[in-house]
């Protein structure tokens, strides 16, 4: 590089592709009436780019068996690296280490939440030999309980029925639940040993056994009391 004669200055520019250190001499040729020289040595550092890690979620809230894409976006678009997604500081299953896509900085895991209640999620960016890591803020996912209405039917065995007869009192809920009881009152008044009878979870029936020793009137209810799938239900 030629010396500027008025500044004695030469210049030397260049771009690292990477990070890492670099020892930098310049020596000075000499002329005819000057002697050569070279310089101290000067250490020249090129740091790892800063990243920043964005976390976003597909559906928030979402529902319980609903799945739940979390995308990660690293920024600059990194050459490499990987993203552990953790939720509630523990490591989720199959995204410890995601490889983040380098043509679009994104990081992807795939969730299916069996029941409802609130996660902590957080993408971290592992960094690599030129790109810094960098944690994501934490994101809030709701899985919110999602309730399936229910219709409770009554029927009767016999109705009129006599003195001394028994009589199965029948309550179907639909759609079936997966748990829940059946309460059956008689005027308002629970029927003795019907007052939590467990709801069969293939049939969606429970049944009530009452007999009476007096003619005349009964007004019968069965009421479902729901459970943590499935909402409550009176019948007629």
């Amino acid at each position: 590089v030629t010396v500027n004669t008025t500044s004695g200055k030469a210049t030397c520019q260049v771009t690292y592709a990477t990070a890492g250190p670099h020892s930098i001499v310049a020596t000075y040729s000499g002329d005819t009436n000057f002697a050569g020289s070279h310089s101290a040595t000067l250490n020249q550092v090129v740091n790892k780019a800063g990243t920043s890690t964005g976390l976003q979620s597909s559906v928030n809230p979402s529902a319980p068996g609903q799945q739940v894409t979390y995308t990660a976006t690293v920024s600059p678009v990194p050459d490499g690296g990987t993203v552990a997604f953790t939720d509630n500081s523990s490591t989720i299953t199959n995204c410890g280490s995601v490889t983040v896509n380098t043509t679009s900085g994104k990081a992807t895991c795939q969730v299916t939440y069996a029941t409802a209640g609130p996660h902590s999620i957080q993408a971290t960016y592992s960094g690599d030999t030129n790109f810094a890591g960098s944690p994501s803020t934490t994101l809030n996912q709701v899985v919110s309980q999602s309730v399936a209405v229910t219709h409770t039917a009554l029927q009767s065995s016999a109705n009129p029925s006599a003195t001394g007869a028994p009589v199965t009192y029948t309550a179907t809920v639909s759609p079936t639940p997966d748990g829940g009881t059946m309460a059956f009152t008689d005027g308002g008044v629970g029927i003795s040993g019907c007052g939590a009878v467990a709801v069969n979870t293939s049939t969606g029936q429970a049944t009530c056994q009452a007999t009476y020793a007096t003619a005349g009137s009964h007004s019968i209810q069965a009421s479902y009391s729901g459970d943590t799938d499935f909402d409550a239900s009176p019948s007629n």
